[in-house]
């Protein structure tokens, strides 16, 4: 057996049994890249972190995800910054986030950033651009992270590389969600920018 397979061997085994378990199959492949922003969608539940890590686990991948400040207090910011968590405050500018996390890929030889572009739970009218900013600024190709639980899916799909055209890149994004469904069907956002 390659040594790069028996690595990811223990997390493999651990992940799959659990999915199964849970009535889940994890599919698709790690991109060939080491540095990356994984995009998961859709996000409609407090439960899809625990598929997201499972996701991470399965693949070997030291994922760091972005989650709203509040998970970052005391005591729960001790599990939340364990399991890789870096807090993001709403009320600050969109460059200046974008400019934060963009610096986390540099000097770096492999950084994998987890982001949830609705930016919440419940149904959203948009996704927030951050994601892809962040991606064409530190030249970082964006990797679709997904959730389906129509078919009882999570797993990595395409990868895209930002050209700067966000339009035309995000309605490569937006095919490939548009038959994803979110554990609470209800709550799955609308698949378009925001407009400013």
């Amino acid at each position: 057996m390659h040594d790069s397979a028996r690595k990811f061997l223990p997390g493999r085994l651990i992940a799959g049994a659990i999915a199964r378990l849970l009535g889940w199959k994890i599919t698709g492949q790690v991109p060939k890249e080491s540095r990356y922003i994984l995009i998961g969608a859709p996000h409609t539940s407090n439960w899809d972190l625990l598929y997201t890590l499972l996701l991470s686990l399965h693949f070997s991948i030291h994922l760091r995800w972005i989650g709203k400040k509040s998970l970052f207090r005391f005591p729960l910011s001790l599990l939340t910054r364990l399991i890789g968590g870096l807090p993001v405050d709403r009320a600050s500018a969109g460059s200046s986030q974008v400019d934060m996390f963009t610096r986390l890929f540099r000097d770096v030889d492999k950084r994998v950033i987890g982001i949830a572009p609705e930016g919440t739970r419940k149904a959203s009218s948009h996704w927030h651009k951050g994601f892809y900013y962040i991606a064409l600024n530190a030249s970082v190709p964006v990797a679709m992270g997904f959730m389906d639980a129509s078919r009882k899916e999570i797993g990595i799909g395409p990868v895209l590389y930002p050209t700067g055209d966000i339009e035309s890149d995000f309605s490569e994004i937006r095919n490939f969600y548009r038959d994803k469904q979110g554990l609470v069907r209800e709550n799955k956002g609308v698949l378009e920018l925001r407009n400013d």
